[in-house]
């Protein structure tokens, strides 16, 4: 169908963009803005749904670079998700967190990532600051990708 074949033209270009990025991202410079993070889960769900209509390794890996990024293999060397590797958000604006008493925020949580705002270099422009909800808030609709990320990821991949 038409809407399959354009899904799939869709797929191929992201897969050809994170080919032509030293950081095997598919985010053009442009997409750096609030919730940029939204952009890399959301592609690697779109992704792993082509690759539900035509099986190709290429979507595969594709989808596991972007989990690759959202865990650390950016710009910062830095997790964009809480408690998740050896370098991570300490202060997400995720207001439970910053009331409950504890030190460290709530685990799982995606936060926006690079908000370029004109100024670059673009993949930079991050800060780990509670009260910068541009570049660090947590929204349920860039956590639900990643979720649907982890949970349809080959099982070579969740040991």
């Amino acid at each position: 169908s038409d809407v399959c074949s354009s899904d799939l033209n869709a797929a191929d270009g992201i897969v050809s963009r994170i080919g032509r990025s030293g950081y095997r991202i598919a985010l053009k410079s442009d997409q750096y803005y609030w919730g940029s993070n939204s952009f890399v889960a959301n592609y690697g769900m779109m992704l792993l749904l082509a690759n539900r209509l035509s099986p190709r390794r290429e979507y595969v890996d594709a989808a596991l670079d972007a989990l690759h990024y959202l865990f650390g293999r950016n710009t910062f060397n830095t997790s964009f998700v809480t408690h998740i590797g050896h370098r991570w958000p300490r202060r997400p604006h995720h207001r439970p967190s910053i009331a409950d008493g504890v030190a460290e925020p709530w685990p799982g949580m995606l936060v926006g990532g690079p908000n370029a705002e004109g100024r670059t270099p673009p993949a930079r422009q991050w800060w780990d600051d509670q009260d910068n909800f541009k570049v660090n808030e947590v929204a349920i609709n860039w956590n639900a990708p990643l979720v649907f990320l982890l949970a349809e990821a080959p099982p070579r991949c969740r040991t």
